[in-house]
């Protein structure tokens, strides 16, 4: 009986042992991960970052030392590429990118960290977030590995903290191949969208790059930032080899719809250049507006045709007033021509006042009224034009009441 019992008594010393020296291993690599000079002085300026900045602050408690803490992550993560075995794509995934850093930042107690890591071949593009006062600031980075090393291809970070501050708050990052030659290139397209204490009219923001397929050097395309509704407005991005297409919910004018609707900007892509499309539109009824928005309908008054007259006449000033339009319905396909939208639109003018501006208006005067058909051709995915203008509704095309 007592053989029996040191056999189990040995056993469990052994197996103490076991867990003893796998702590010690486990403490050990943390401690090397810890002593990491890189992440030291990281952890160094986040204690300087203030725990909880005012939220009426312009600057949200951003400032000079989160630049560096961006610019210290940045740099800690473009030598974890170089010492890691990264430059196979296969080997070296994006998940398997984003999980090393996350695991190494983690182990050393450093964070919480946003990081995220896309990958198309030789470019890896990686974002990071750090937390501010009622939101996220957020900026992504591109390496290319160009057969020998990793080469930094572009950068992008907002850190104007004493000016207009408007932080990122990425919601998505894509990578396309250009396809233009042997050696391709690579676009990338960030979109993010603004975050406050309060408006959700936060705007949306986009940057599109190229990367260059041979030495790795990215190009920004194009930056900016729309007036947007971020809390439930459309975000969906697209990008191919020739087109990239950012989608967004704005203002509108449109009595039926305020004070939102659907919209987009959309991109030709060619040989790592990029040229706005500037009617693009999400629907028949974003092209109408932007068509009415446009600056040739103020400008070329002699080169409109008679419809066209007709239509300016009820939008342009009248001495102390001008028009208003607003939609009756949605756009309805006509049922003859399923590339054909007939959209109705109703133009309204206030009563107007004496000539001499100092009249009051009378008062059994009335607003002006008058109903106007657009028909729109659909040429395309997210590509309108329009057709004709008229006073009655179309045959074939009916008329929709919004309910």
């Amino acid at each position: 009986m007592l053989c029996i019992v040191n056999s189990r008594s040995l056993a469990l010393v052994f197996q103490l042992f076991l867990l003893a020296v796998f702590l010690l291993l486990s403490l050990d690599a943390q401690a090397r991960v810890v002593r990491d000079p890189q992440l030291a002085e990281l952890v160094a300026t986040m204690a300087r970052l203030p725990a909880e900045p005012p939220e009426d602050a312009p600057s949200r408690g951003a400032g000079p030392d989160l630049a560096n803490a961006k610019h210290q992550l940045r740099d800690w993560i473009a030598f974890q590429l170089k010492i890691g075995d990264f430059s196979d794509a296969r080997r070296g995934s994006a998940k398997s990118i984003s999980a090393y850093l996350r695991h190494r930042l983690k182990a050393a107690g450093i964070g919480p960290f946003g990081i995220s890591a896309w990958r198309s071949g030789p470019l890896v593009v990686v974002s990071t977030s750090f937390r501010i006062a009622c939101g996220t600031d957020d900026s992504f980075y591109g390496w290319f590995w160009d057969g020998r090393s990793w080469v930094r291809s572009f950068a992008y970070e907002r850190d104007d903290y004493a000016g207009m501050y408007q932080p990122l708050s990425l919601d998505s990052v894509r990578l396309a191949a250009d396809g233009s030659s042997e050696a391709a290139g690579y676009y990338v397209l960030g979109s993010a969208v603004g975050t406050w204490c309060s408006s959700n009219w936060l705007g949306r923001m986009y940057q599109l790059f190229h990367v260059d397929g041979v030495s790795g050097r990215g190009a920004l395309l194009a930056d900016e930032d729309l007036f947007a509704f971020a809390a439930e407005g459309d975000r969906e991005t697209e990008l191919t080899a020739d087109h990239a297409v950012i989608k967004y919910t704005g203002d509108t004018v449109d009595g039926r719809k305020t004070p939102m609707r659907d919209s987009l900007v959309m991109y030709r892509l060619s040989g790592g250049h990029a040229s706005r499309v500037p009617m693009a539109a999400a629907d028949a009824e974003d092209y109408a507006e932007k068509w009415l928005t446009a600056p040739h309908f103020i400008g070329n008054r002699s080169q409109l045709a008679s419809w066209w007259q007709t239509l300016y006449a009820y939008m342009a000033k009248r001495e102390s007033t001008s028009a208003e339009w607003s939609s009756t319905g949605p756009a309805a396909r006509c049922r003859d021509d399923a590339k054909l939208l007939q959209f109705p639109l109703v133009f309204e003018r206030s009563p107007v006042r004496s000539t001499s501006g100092q009249g009051a208006v009378p008062a059994n005067a009335t607003t002006e009224s008058h109903t106007v058909y657009f028909l729109i051709r659909q040429d395309g995915r997210h590509s309108f034009s329009m057709q004709d203008i008229r006073s009655a509704p179309r045959k074939h095309c009916p008329v929709l009441e919004e309910r």
